[in-house]
């Protein structure tokens, strides 16, 4: 599907990006000219809603990689815990899921440990592609 009116609205008009809810719960970026947007709406096509003012967007990261969520103040997570580890910037809260006994458990964590857990993973995949790659040149090399 192309999210533009035409050849020109797709070369030169004014771009955006809608967040598109997913059925998982993430949200996917999906790039548009104002002018598309506009239409569908007028068409109703097309509905935007903003996501209501106690809504925060959960950033996770685990063993089986990074996803966006969205939490609600109050439900899913204590208005006070919320204050305590938001992003003083964005308001957003940071997350890690771990296993135990076999089970995925999410955590909320501060935005710095984060991303320190964020540059590990990347560090354990990195060094997982390099065994994998030696590991082939082995095989092949019999």
């Amino acid at each position: 599907m192309k999210f533009n009116t035409g050849f020109f609205d797709g070369l030169f008009g004014k771009k955006t990006t809608l967040q598109v809810p997913q059925d998982d719960g993430t949200t996917r970026e999906v790039p548009c000219t104002e002018a598309w947007l506009k239409k569908m709406q007028d068409d109703g096509k097309i509905s935007m809603s903003e996501n209501p003012s106690d809504t925060v967007i959960f950033h996770v990261i685990g063993p089986d990689g990074s996803e966006t969520r969205h939490l609600q103040v109050g439900t899913d997570i204590p208005a006070a815990q919320y204050q305590k580890l938001k992003d003083p910037k964005t308001g957003a809260l940071y997350g890690l899921t771990v296993y135990e006994n076999g089970s995925p458990k999410t955590i909320v964590i501060g935005k710095q440990i984060w991303e320190q857990a964020k540059t590990q993973f990347g560090e354990i995949d990195r060094t997982g592609e390099e065994s994998m790659k030696r590991t082939m040149e082995m095989f092949k090399n019999l």
